[in-house]
């Protein structure tokens, strides 16, 4: 189990300081002989251990307190009182290798042992996937903003946690509503690094709403993400929200940003719908395309009905009908006929 790991890291590192009561040694034998990355650990502990000088060099400063809080972050509140000392103990002895003999020896506690896999016994929590968990609890409470930091906090000490591709793109949604946008498009540049990316290859649907997102910030980057600022503007407020999302319309023709005010037109309205789910969408997107005067705000509201259409209602006529209105914009021309053409190619 989990803590039992955290349990026989602390007696480890105990061992290299202090001597261990026999039935303390006993359990430390035993999960010796039964984890070889845990024998490693120790192999590598006690070579460092010969190679450091008999006393560590003065630092300057008192880190207990930034030990005391790594451990708080490391352990859950239930085992805080159990495992302190030990937990302590082998914080201690890490900075005390790393400061003696001037090398940094990373030993991920959070990430799970490989053995315990390899011999079909249940894998424990990594601290991300408490980090998940936790966050998912904040998000439910609505509290957006200390779900982001906990992920954040938590992605920074174990970037190469099995869950860490999964984490950051969590990070990049709660960025991008938050409307920390450059730390959306920093969280959208780093999913495509190795080993992330794997994690939004594992679904179409995700890979593309990651790259329409990205695609967006890079856009909104050059006009110092203003058509995002207005846009959220826009959308918050509840009396004049239409003609606001129907104006950044204007102001960003033929950009992606466009495209989001439109969409959010459509959700602005959707409780006046008397029905629910894609219909009630629909029918509020059409109501939308009904109050907008702007020629391209129309030609744009059309395809967006289109699309609703096609890959919502599988109703092949209807969508063709509001691309081909969309086609009289020559604005939107060539979006419409490029999603004609798709409309009539066949299906496989």
């Amino acid at each position: 189990m989990w803590w039992k790991r955290k349990r026989v890291e602390g007696l480890l590192a105990a061992s290299l300081y202090e001597g261990l009561s026999a039935e303390e040694r006993q359990e430390l034998d035993k999960a010796l002989a039964n984890s070889g990355a845990l024998r490693l650990d120790a192999e590598s502990l006690e070579k460092m251990t010969r190679a450091i000088p008999r006393e560590a060099p003065h630092l300057g400063t008192d880190l207990t307190a930034s030990l005391h809080a790594r451990i708080r972050e490391a352990n859950a509140p239930a085992a805080r009182l159990y495992v302190a000392r030990r937990t302590l103990a082998f914080a201690a002895a890490i900075l005390i290798l790393a400061t003696g003999a001037v090398v940094y020896i990373s030993l991920p506690l959070g990430e799970p042992d490989p053995a315990d896999a390899l011999a079909g016994r249940p894998v424990p929590p990594t601290l991300l996937d408490q980090a998940l968990a936790k966050a998912d609890s904040l998000l439910a409470a609505h509290q957006e903003a200390e779900a982001y930091r906990l992920l954040e906090a938590g992605f920074e000490g174990q970037p190469r946690d099995p869950r860490a591709g999964e984490v950051l793109w969590n990070i990049a949604n709660l960025a991008f509503d938050l409307g920390k946008y450059t730390e959306a498009l920093h969280a959208h540049n780093r999913l495509r690094e190795e080993p992330y990316y794997g994690y939004l290859q594992a679904s179409p649907e995700r890979l593309r709403r990651a790259n329409f997102a990205r695609d967006l910030l890079v856009e909104a980057q050059t006009s110092n993400f203003r058509p995002l600022y207005d846009l959220t503007s826009a959308k918050n407020d509840r009396l004049h929200a239409l003609p606001r999302l129907e104006q950044v319309i204007i102001d960003n023709q033929e950009k992606l940003v466009a495209d989001l005010a439109a969409e959010e037109m459509g959700r602005a309205l959707i409780a006046e719908s008397n029905t629910g789910g894609a219909v009630a969408y629909l029918d509020a997107m059409k109501t939308a395309r009904e109050r907008c005067t702007n020629p391209y705000a129309l030609a744009l509201l059309d395809y967006k009905i289109g699309e609703i259409y096609r890959s919502e209602m599988r109703d092949v006529n209807a969508a063709e009908l509001h691309y081909r209105k969309a086609l009289e914009n020559p604005q939107m021309a060539r979006r419409a006929q490029d999603a004609l053409g798709a409309l009539a190619a066949p299906s496989h």
